[in-house]
């Protein structure tokens, strides 16, 4: 399932984030593996500060594994369904 993600990086945490994908631990210890790396590279920063990507998560509850490295650094604003792809604008 696809998920279109809305967050805002936590006040202080920018220097954190970057660094985690710099050196590629962003996600380590998950079984989702690179794709919080992948989910970065694809991730787009909006005029208003929030960032948008799209998540593949098979999980019953959207993100309950990913939820927990996310929000190390993002404060997660929207979750939506993003199931076709040809609608879902980042």
């Amino acid at each position: 399932m696809r998920y279109l993600v809305t967050a805002r990086v936590k006040p202080g945490m920018e220097a954190t984030l970057l660094k985690a994908i710099e050196r590629g631990t962003l996600g380590a210890g998950s079984v989702a593996g690179d794709e919080y790396l992948r989910n970065m590279q694809d991730a787009r920063l909006r005029d208003n500060g929030t960032v948008r990507w799209v998540e593949v998560c098979f999980c019953d509850v959207p993100l309950d594994e990913e939820r927990p490295y996310w929000e190390a650094y993002f404060e997660l604003v929207r979750v939506q369904d993003a199931h076709r792809r040809d609608r879902c604008r980042i």
